[in-house]
Order: C-alpha cells, then structure tokens, then sequence
C-alpha cells in the first residue's frame, strides 16, 4: 500500500499544485494507453489517441509501463512553466540517478538495449528521448490542454475551500474517498506497491515542498 508520511515540516510546506504539470500528464496517460481501466469513461479517448500514435510512442511506454513502477526522473519536483521546461528537466537528470532508477525498471522487465545508451548518457538517445516527449505532448495532449487547465483549476478552487474551512487537515481529508488521511499517514483506497515518504523515517527522505495534485 502507498503511504505518504508527513512530519510537521512536510505539512507546512504543503501546496496545492496551481495547474497542469505537463510530465505527470504525459506519464499518467502513457500507462492509460496501455491497460483498461475506466473503459467506460476513457475507451472513446484511447481509439482516439491511438489513431495518432507513431514510432515515438515505443519508448515512452519502454519507460512509462502500466506497472507499479516507474522512473523517477520522469516527473522532476518543483513546478515547470511550461512543457518544454518540464522536458528539459527530465533531459538534465544525472547519470547516476539514471543508471540507478534504470536498474530499478530493469527488475522488472527486460529492456530494450538502447537504454544502455540512455543510462550512459548518450546523447543520441537524449534527443530521441526528447522529440519522444515533446511528439507526444504536442499530438496527444496538446489539443485539450485548455480544458485539462479549467478542470484543474476548478478542482484547486475546490481543495482551497476545504484549506479555508478546515486548515491542512481539511485540504488532505477533502481527497476522500480516493485517499484517507489518518495523521501523520496519508494513503490511497486502492492498493498500490509504492511507499513513498517525506521527512525523517525510514523511507527516502525528501526536503522539497509537497504538492497535492487533483485526483
């Protein structure tokens, strides 16, 4: 099971992200393309996307399964202007971070040899890496940008309501029922293999603000 932790500090620096970040996005949707889930809802939009799809969709998915894991790097913290700055982030990851989330991934699956390249820094692989990113982003998403933004903005005028009446216990308590905040825990309903936490435990410990994203 997923479970966030949160010491006093992580709850002081807990946000509510302003808009759409465009490499959770990309991710996200990248694994929707590759089970059933919500078919009802999200099957018209699969036949649609997949209609558009070329070549530079392949590593995306190499990266991006429909898994309970994937890379880190893909979604680097802090909030990017713009795609293309969210992509660049992705692009400037250090080496040694890729090798090791790559090793990660590897566990799981068998990979395609140019991630060797990718791991080494090869910069051939970092281009195609990128044009994969900035492809998909442009074909896919792009289109309803606009109305992903509205939507998410309705949904942070929502969770600043829930700030307003009930403080931050409001805000984490206000993503019920799809996540459960039981202090200092907060976690999803549904089962996950990740345990991600946030200040001093025994996790990976993190110093960056918290962004609470809509569901």
């Amino acid at each position: 099971m997923l479970r966030i932790h949160f010491s006093f500090d992580d709850l002081a620096r807990t946000r509510v992200g302003a808009g759409p970040d465009a490499m959770w996005e990309i991710v996200l949707s990248v694994q929707l393309l590759q089970n059933r889930e919500g078919a009802l809802l999200f099957d018209g939009w699969r036949r649609e996307v997949r209609g558009k799809l070329r070549p530079w969709i392949r590593p995306l998915m190499t990266l991006a399964p429909h898994a309970p894991y994937f890379p880190d790097f893909l979604t680097p913290a802090g909030p990017a202007a713009s795609p293309d700055e969210g992509i660049e982030s992705v692009l400037a990851t250090p080496r040694t971070r890729l090798r090791a989330e790559l090793e990660l991934l590897g566990a799981q699956r068998p990979l395609p040899a140019w991630t060797r390249g990718l791991a080494d820094g090869d910069i051939r692989v970092f281009e195609g890496l990128g044009r994969a990113l900035r492809s998909y982003h442009e074909t896919v998403l792009e289109p309803d940008w606009p109305r992903v933004r509205a939507l998410i903005e309705a949904d942070r005028a929502k969770r600043m309501r829930a700030f307003a009446d009930g403080g931050i216990e409001g805000l984490l308590r206000s993503y019920s029922p799809l996540f459960r905040w039981k202090p200092p825990t907060w976690r999803p309903t549904t089962r996950s293999p990740r345990n991600w936490c946030w200040g001093d435990g025994a996790c990976c410990c993190s110093r960056r603000s918290s962004a609470a994203a809509p569901p």
